[in-house]
């Protein structure tokens, strides 16, 4: 699987803060970079993160807005 050139920053929104932050993509690793989509590596552009409970959801788009990837994390249970 061939690797594109990365447009070269990543915008970084947290949605409950109201925060951007601006990252060079080499700044980050390949894998927050670029997101597998039908066998190709597609370049990241915006990571949009959110709390949603004990839930942090966070979704990644290319450079036209299309969504790549959706992930979700949730808070480990503590005994």
């Amino acid at each position: 699987m061939s690797v594109p050139t990365h447009p070269g920053k990543i915008v970084f929104v947290d949605q409950d803060a109201g925060t951007e932050q601006v990252k060079s993509a080499d700044q980050v690793p390949a894998s927050v970079a670029f997101a597998s989509v039908e066998g190709s590596q597609v370049p990241v552009t915006r990571i949009v993160s959110s709390v949603r409970g004990d839930q942090r959801v966070i979704h990644s788009y290319d450079e036209g807005g299309r969504l790549l990837l959706s992930t979700v994390q949730v808070r480990a249970q503590r005994d």
